[in-house]
Formats: C-alpha cells, structure tokens, sequence
C-alpha cells in the first residue's frame, strides 16, 4: 500500500502542474489578445482542477497543496 500512496502523489502533482500550466497558457493567451482560444484554455485549466480536487479530500488536500 506504501508504494501506492507515492503512485497517487505523483499522480497528484502531475495534474496539479498539469492544471497550473493550462492555466498560465491562457493568461498569456488572454493578455495577447486570443480571447476565444483563452477563455477555452481557461475552461480546460478549471476542469483539470476539479480533477485534482475530486481526487482528494479535503484535509489530505490542503495538506498536499501546502507542500506543493
């Protein structure tokens, strides 16, 4: 089970960034001036981070969070 839980952090900070990254890419997109492309980019970003939160509860999420 100890090799799981590392398999799930990983997991956990790979959408995590994966997220961030979605989301940075569309403020550049936004501050470019490609509206249309950001606000779809920022929708991926938003559902790529309810992915990250629907896989943790609340207390494990914080704390997964802070040592992000």
């Amino acid at each position: 089970a100890g090799g799981s839980g590392g398999n799930n952090t990983r997991s956990f900070r790979f959408l995590l960034t994966l997220a961030l990254r979605k989301a940075q890419t569309a403020v550049t997109l936004d501050n470019g001036g490609h509206v249309e492309e950001a606000i779809r980019t920022y929708r991926e970003a938003i559902s790529m981070l309810g992915l990250v939160l629907n896989r943790t509860n609340e207390e494990d999420g914080r704390q997964r969070l802070l040592h992000f």
